[in-house]
């Protein structure tokens, strides 16, 4: 009995003042009868649901489709087209961004035909030193030069709009893709034991808006070396950026904002091995060219492939590039003419990837239409140029 009273009087004062369930009348015994069965209904249905989204099944392996799309002709023989990046514009025009010339030049999207120069190589003010790629903002083409960190933005006649300086982002710019008419994807170059922002959100005053892809939750303590061989790669299309590493098998993908949507790994498969830097015994100094040649040795040696382009499409898919290195330095950026094509799609809901069988083929991915990716390759005729539009196709091979 003592012990019943300690107890009585140790509850809390809504339990010791709560009435009795006699004492409750029957009209009332009825709706809390009927509360406490719809509460107990619905977390029941919650836990079938919860249940039913830990079964479901994966996400089936998207594949690939390719068609000719295109064919470059160069106004001569003697003209050579390297295009380092494509875009589309309204008008059934092309934008190609000319590496061997390091000029920007319009092409006719309906017979392959060369339209006009845009941008030209030199030193002056409204010239590019060192084209490294394309964007389109509000209708004009930026062409990004790497050596001066700006973009500048060209109407279609060529003349300069604006000029956007990448210099106040604190660090070097190495590539940029368009994302709307006021924004635009900006990769950098690692530094030396890099944990700093590796992919941002810029807008046209060269400010960062968003960030994402910091290098810290990648490097770690993989050394200086590791830091200077992987290089970011990112694209942006159907609002959502899809990033990953040279030398890595590492992928996320992030929305505008840098919120991580889904993350995943490429795995090694019929016969492709991805190369996985951790791997290499590197050095713990600044990158000499022993060590890219030693590198490369080692790539060749483990018959591995390296990250080397993304392209985004809109359906919440992208193509992934990997390309096999020849001995004759990273800093030359030597492959051979075949290189690994991989799909994936990402669901957001399920924040999960899935990654496609790989397809080895010759050519390069440059950019998208509205077909699909764009592969670059040999047409057969000299200085000729075919382009190829590579699509995703989602639940299984093409």
């Amino acid at each position: 009995m003592l012990i019943n009273t300690v107890e009585a009087m140790q509850r809390p004062s809504y339990v010791r003042n709560c009435v009795s369930w006699a004492s409750v009348p029957v009209s009332w015994r009825v709706v809390l009868l009927l509360v406490v069965s719809t509460t107990l209904g619905c977390d029941a249905q919650h836990q079938s649901v919860r249940s039913a989204a830990r079964t479901e099944p994966p996400i089936t392996p998207p594949g690939l489709a390719l068609n000719h799309f295109l064919t470059l002709k160069p106004p001569s023989n003697d003209a050579i087209i390297d295009p380092v990046s494509v875009e589309s514009l309204p008008g059934l025009k092309l934008i190609v961004a000319d590496r061997s010339e390091r000029a920007i030049v319009m092409f006719n999207a309906r017979d392959g035909s060369l339209v006009g120069q845009i941008a030209t190589a030199g030193r002056e003010a409204h010239q590019l030193q060192t084209l490294y790629g394309t964007a389109i903002l509000d209708g004009l083409v930026g062409g990004f030069d790497v050596l001066a960190q700006r973009v500048l933005l060209f109407d279609s006649i060529g003349g300069v709009r604006d000029s956007i300086s990448l210099a106040g982002l604190g660090w070097p710019a190495r590539t940029i893709r368009t994302i709307n008419d006021s924004l635009f994807l900006v990769t950098r170059y690692p530094q030396i034991a890099e944990r700093g922002t590796l992919i941002a959100v810029v807008d046209r005053r060269g400010r960062v808006q968003h960030r994402a892809h910091r290098g810290g939750a990648y490097y770690r303590e993989n050394g200086p070396l590791m830091s200077q061989l992987s290089m970011p790669i990112a694209d942006f299309a159907g609002g959502l950026i899809f990033a990953g590493f040279s030398g890595r098998d590492v992928l996320a993908v992030y929305d505008v904002s840098g919120r991580t949507v889904a993350a995943g790994a490429v795995p090694n498969m019929d016969g492709v091995r991805i190369a996985r830097f951790e791997s290499y015994a590197h050095s713990e100094g600044p990158l000499t060219r022993d060590d890219l040649d030693g590198f490369v040795a080692w790539l060749q040696a483990q018959r591995a492939v390296i990250l080397s382009q993304i392209v985004a499409l809109s359906d919440s898919s992208a193509i992934l590039q990997f390309d096999y290195p020849i001995r004759e330095g990273m800093a030359r950026r030597r492959f051979t003419k075949k290189a690994v094509f991989i799909p994936i799609v990402v669901d957001a809901d399920r924040a999960a990837l899935a990654i496609g069988r790989p397809l080895i083929a010759e050519g390069r991915l440059v950019g998208r239409a509205p077909g699909g990716a764009l592969l670059l390759r040999s047409s057969g005729v000299p200085n000729n140029m075919e382009l190829i539009t590579v699509k995703v196709v989602k639940g299984g091979p093409a």
